[in-house]
């Protein structure tokens, strides 16, 4: 037999390697190919998570944001699920947002006193009622309805003269179209035909601890007042200070039948009506932007005018 040449059978470590570069590896694929993940489902929880943490917040906010973060460092630069993982994240912030906005309202509340805590709601039931009136007159309700003589011009009505407070005007925005009715149009708040309807417990108007017909909540009559006295009723777009400056309901330190036509009067050079329960240091107002503030019974005298008159065109400081 021919005898092979001996560099024929002689093979160096280069032609090992180029050979086993050629060859495809058991798998088939080269050792040398890279390898990229053809799924990412840390994205798909993450996005999941991100959904449901709208409604769940924290919940599902929290793990989304993890899950998320891994299918980012899972799918690298231009991996698959980067924007499924990104939009789980961005839901998952805006759930965990909605969350800690819930959870500042609840301990706000939790840090008032229970009376207050209730006095809060009242209010802002007060402040939706006023809204939907005003939709659906495109006006505030004057502070009393009544008999009206011409000599009078813009002072306050005597209290005889007085019909029909605000209060009743809106009963049919606080749920009470029944009660509405009832009440007679053209007699006094107490006389004989509307006394059952001015004794009725109405829920939003409750000022006392146990359920009656006595309230504190007022508004403030006057020529510089959202209120005035035998004038055409203002709207929300003669409120030029600003709706969030401007209050439309306060606690009064007075109780009273919530179906009297009295409020509070304020007049350029009188002293300011007394504010809140004397039980408390403080006295809520309802803003004409539906907001209530929390604000101290000694509250600057001039800071006080400035948020009863609409459209005084002076600046409030910031802090008030």
């Amino acid at each position: 037999m021919p005898r092979r040449d001996r560099d024929d059978d002689r093979e160096t470590p280069l032609g090992r390697w180029e050979r086993d570069r050629e060859q495809p590896d058991a798998e088939g694929a080269g050792p040398e190919s890279p390898s990229e993940p053809e799924s990412n489902p840390a994205a798909g929880v993450s996005l999941a998570l991100g959904l449901l943490s709208i409604a769940l917040n924290l919940l599902a906010g929290i793990p989304a944001i993890v899950f998320g973060v891994i299918a980012l460092k899972h799918a690298g630069r231009r991996g698959p699920g980067r924007r499924m993982a990104g939009a789980g994240i961005a839901c998952a912030v805006v759930g965990c947002a909605l969350s800690g906005i819930a959870i500042y309202d609840y301990f706000f509340l939790r840090s008032l006193r229970k009376d207050e805590r209730v006095a809060h709601g009242n209010l802002t039931q007060l402040g939706r009622g006023l809204s939907a009136y005003h939709d659906a007159n495109r006006c505030f309700p004057q502070a009393y309805l009544g008999i009206h003589p011409p000599e009078l011009g813009d002072g306050p009505l005597p209290a005889e003269q007085r019909l029909q407070s605000w209060r009743v005007s809106l009963l049919p925005h606080l749920d009470q179209p029944t009660l509405f009715h009832q009440y007679v149009r053209g007699k006094p708040w107490n006389s004989p035909e509307n006394r059952a309807v001015t004794k009725t417990v109405v829920p939003e108007y409750v000022s006392t601890a146990e359920p009656s017909n006595q309230t504190r909540y007022r508004v403030f009559t006057g020529p510089n007042t959202s209120f005035r006295h035998g004038r055409p009723p203002y709207n929300a777009n003669v409120v030029t200070d600003g709706l969030s400056n401007t209050v439309l309901v306060a606690e009064s330190a007075e109780l009273g039948p919530w179906g009297e036509p009295k409020d509070m009067n304020v007049t350029p050079d009188g002293p300011m009506p007394q504010l809140g329960d004397p039980a408390r240091s403080n006295v809520l107002f309802l803003m004409a932007d539906g907001s209530v503030r929390r604000v101290s019974k000694s509250i600057d005298e001039k800071i006080l005018r400035l948020i009863v008159d609409p459209a005084d065109g002076d600046l409030l400081p910031a802090d008030w």
